[in-house]
């Protein structure tokens, strides 16, 4: 009688464990499923790190100029008279030149250091043809001594750009040597005759 009893307690007991493991099972389901549980889900920060990019969502990037359709090429005609009359003025006040001034040193008509200081100061403000020709051609308002400056400027000019300046081009730093090559007789048909040195290279009217 005894054992029968607490066979049944042990049941009994055995039911109570069960129901209290259905009861925790259900608990635990419902806290998974409430408003709060999902809203931690879906926290910014859970958000971060399973979110997806939209395929609308695209790196952006500056365009290369080189790929732009507008883009640009750079003239390699643009600096060709700067660059030759600068080097005019360093030919001018260097000792190459010396040779070709030493009979107007000798016969007194020239200082040479007062033609380097002129040389110098002229260089410096060339900014483009119109600047270069100041140095070229002689007006009625200079002094004898300045329109024997610019006569002798003229005569290196010309000295320079046919026997000195192919040796400049292919050994100087300019970039495309070619087109300085190109135009060396150009320039020099130019000096010969500075008061028609309106223009250097025309421009081609596009059609």
């Amino acid at each position: 009688m005894r054992f029968l009893k607490n066979k049944i307690q042990l049941a009994r007991i055995a039911r109570e464990l069960t129901l209290k493991k259905e009861q925790h099972a259900k608990e635990q389901l419902q806290s998974v499923s409430s408003p709060s549980t999902q809203a931690s889900l879906l926290s910014p920060q859970s958000e971060q790190s399973i979110s997806v990019q939209s395929p609308k969502q695209k790196i952006s990037r500056k365009r290369c100029p080189k790929d732009s359709p507008d883009a640009k090429v750079p003239n390699p005609t643009k600096n060709i008279i700067l660059n030759f009359s600068k080097a005019i003025g360093s030919f001018a006040i260097s000792t190459l030149a010396l040779p070709y001034l030493r009979p107007y040193i000798v016969n007194g008509q020239l200082n040479h250091q007062e033609f380097i200081d002129f040389v110098t100061i002229g260089k410096a403000n060339i900014g483009g043809i119109k600047s270069f020709k100041t140095l070229l051609i002689a007006t009625e308002t200079d002094s004898a001594q300045v329109k024997l400056y610019k006569e002798l400027f003229k005569m290196l000019s010309i000295i320079f750009v046919r026997d000195f300046s192919t040796n400049w081009i292919a050994c100087g730093r300019v970039t495309n040597k070619d087109v300085y090559l190109k135009y060396r007789a150009q320039l020099l048909q130019k000096l010969q005759n500075p008061e028609d040195f309106i223009y250097f290279i025309r421009k081609q009217v596009r059609k």
